[in-house]
C-alpha cells in the first residue's frame, strides 16, 4: 500500500464511506477477501489440519495501497499521531528499525530480517539510494493495523506511507502464536518471506525515493509487483483476474485505476505491462524507463520514449495478454 498525498477519492460508488471519514477498505475489500481466501486455500497445503514519515503537509485524506491491491483512504494526520504515540518496542538491526509491539519479538526479528533481505536488491534494481535508515510498524493484528492507518474493514497484510513500511503481524495471516517459531528456516517463517509482503512495499518506498514524487498508480502497482516476483516468485493469481475475459484498456488503467470494479484484474494488467516494459532492449526496458522518469516524464512518456515502435501493441495488451504468467 503506497499513500499518494492529493491522491483521487475514495471509491464512494462502490460502498466506500467518503474521504472526510478517514476511512476505509472499499467494498473492494470483497477483491482482498477473495486473495485471502485464496492464500488461505493455498496456505491450508503448507499448514498443519527510510526514515520516519516526511513532514506532513497538503490534504489530510490520503489514498493508500495494500500490497495484494486493496485501496484505501487514510488520514495522514492521524498515521502521523500513530507514530508518535505506539509507545512500542524498538528493534534496531544496522539501518533497519522495527516498531513492535510487546510479545511480538519473534516476528520482529524476522521483519527486520526480511527488510535486510530485500532492502538492498530491491533499491538495487530499481536505482534508487538505499535510506540511511528504514523504519517498519509491525501491527499485532488487522485491528491494530486499521488503527493505526484510520481504517475499518479488512486490514491489509502492508502498506507503504511515507518513508515507512508498515505490516500486519504474521501470526495475524499466517496462523501460529506470537511466541512460536518465526525462524527464517522454520515453515511459518520462510513461508512469510516467501509469500509476504515486505518486498512489495520496499519497491514502492524504492520507486518514491528514486523519483521523488509519486508515480502514476498503475505503474507503481505494477512494479511493486515486478519486483516482488524478482525477490520472492510471488505473482498475484486467481480467478477473478485470469486474462480469459474482457480487459481494462490502458486508458482505463491510467486515468480509473482506482474506481476499476475488478480490482484483481486491474493489478495483473498493470503488472503485465510493467512485465513487458522489463523484458524490453533486452531486459533494460524498465530501467531506461525509470531513467526518463527521473528525469520528470510520466510513466506513459517513458514507455513511449523506450518502446519505440513496439508502444501501440504494449499499450494495446498485444504483447504481453498471452504471456504473463
Amino acid at each position: 500500500m503506497a499513500v499518494r498525498e492529493g491522491g483521487s477519492p475514495a471509491r464512494e460508488a462502490a460502498g466506500r464511506p467518503a474521504p472526510h471519514r478517514l476511512a476505509s477498505v472499499a467494498s473492494a475489500g470483497p477483491a482482498l477477501a477473495s486473495f485471502l481466501l485464496a492464500a488461505t486455500l493455498a496456505l491450508s497445503a503448507l499448514l498443519p489440519p527510510g526514515s520516519l514519515p516526511r513532514p506532513l503537509a497538503g490534504p489530510a485524506a490520503s489514498l493508500a495501497r495494500s500490497a495484494h491491491g486493496v485501496a484505501l483512504s487514510v488520514d495522514a494526520h492521524l498515521v502521523s499521531r500513530s507514530l508518535a504515540r505506539r509507545g512500542d518496542l524498538v528493534l534496531a538491526r544496522g539501518p533497519y528499525r522495527v516498531l513492535y509491539p510487546p510479545g511480538h519479538e519473534k516476528e520482529a526479528e524476522l521483519l527486520a530480517l526480511a527488510l535486510a533481505r530485500f532492502a538492498p536488491p530491491v533499491f538495487r534494481d530499481l536505482g534508487a539510494a538505499p535510506p540511511g535508515q528504514l523504519t517498519a510498524v509491525l501491527a499485532a493484528d488487522g485491528r491494530s493495523l486499521d488503527g493505526e492507518l484510520g481504517l475499518t474493514g479488512e486490514a491489509p497484510v502492508g502498506a507503504y506511507f511515507r518513508g515507512v513500511v508498515w505490516v500486519l503481524a504474521p501470526s495475524a495471516w499466517l496462523g501460529g502464536s506470537p511466541e512460536g517459531d518465526w525462524s527464517p528456516t522454520g515453515r511459518l517463517g520462510a513461508l512469510f518471506l516467501a509469500r509476504g509482503p515486505v518486498a512489495h512495499e520496499l519497491a514502492h518506498a524504492a520507486l518514491d525515493r528514486r523519483l521523488g514524487r509519486p508515480a502514476e498508480t498503475w505503474f507503481d502497482e505494477g512494479l511493486a509487483q515486478v519486483e516482488d516476483e524478482r525477490q520472492t516468485g510471488f505473482v498475484w493469481r486467481e480467478p477473478a483476474n485470469d486474462f480469459d475475459q474482457p480487459l481494462y484498456s490502458y486508458e482505463e488503467l491510467r486515468d480509473e485505476f482506482d474506481r476499476l470494479p475488478n480490482e484483481a484484474l486491474a493489478y495483473r494488467e498493470a503488472y503485465a505491462l510493467v512485465r513487458a516494459l522489463a523484458l524490453a532492449k533486452g531486459g533494460l526496458g524498465l530501467g531506461l524507463a525509470l531513467e526518463q522518469m527521473a528525469e520528470g516524464a510520466t510513466a506513459d512518456e517513458a514507455a513511449r520514449a523506450v518502446l519505440g515502435p513496439a508502444y501501440a501493441a504494449w499499450r494495446s495488451g498485444a504483447a504481453w495478454s498471452e504471456e504473463a504468467p
